[in-house]
């Protein structure tokens, strides 16, 4: 599976990503369904870094709090393996230029976009993904850090499900224990 992060402050551009990429045909992935997340806040979707780990960042570049630029270098230090994307609906050569030097993303695609093009870029940027992780599509166990991340996944999912009461004598205690 791959898991791909929207992050744009209007709900309706996080819907009409979801609905498009929704359209990749699951032969132009081998066989591998998304897992679509979007967050209007960047500050939330920063949260969600340490927990879960997404394949490709698509992030709007002008947002409240921190711009695309802000959010992707704060997002990097905490998963500097995943492909970036900028959508913009201001593309100036200044802000293309600062986007690649400051967080290398993989592409810059103007608002509004095109489809074609927008499906195109995001089949490209996993497929490179799944390589550069020397994985097959969607297979993270090889990742670096995989194990750690994923049980803070399982956590992030299920609060508490990974912490373990122990008694004195190092036994864990289950809930039904104290009865």
């Amino acid at each position: 599976m791959f898991r791909i992060l929207l992050v744009d402050d209007e709900p309706n551009v996080i819907n009409a990503l979801k609905r498009s990429l929704a359209r990749i045909p699951l032969e132009d992935l081998d066989g591998e369904p998304l897992d679509i997340v979007g967050y209007s806040s960047p500050l939330d979707a920063l949260a969600t870094a340490t927990c879960r780990r997404y394949d490709l960042v698509i992030c709007d570049y002008r947002m409240p709090f921190l711009t695309g630029i802000e959010f992707l270098s704060r997002f990097i230090e905490k998963q500097p393996d995943v492909a970036r994307m900028i959508l913009s609906g201001c593309a100036d050569r200044t802000i293309v230029v600062e986007a690649l030097n400051g967080t290398q993303i993989s592409r810059f695609i103007d608002k509004p976009w095109g489809e074609h093009n927008l499906r195109q870029s995001v089949v490209a940027l996993l497929h490179q993904q799944a390589r550069r992780n020397g994985t097959s599509a969607g297979d993270d166990s090889a990742a670096p850090g995989s194990d750690r991340l994923e049980l803070d996944e399982l956590e992030f999912d299920c609060p508490g499900i990974t912490h373990v009461e122990r008694d004195e004598h190092g036994a864990i205690l289950l809930s039904f224990d104290e009865e």
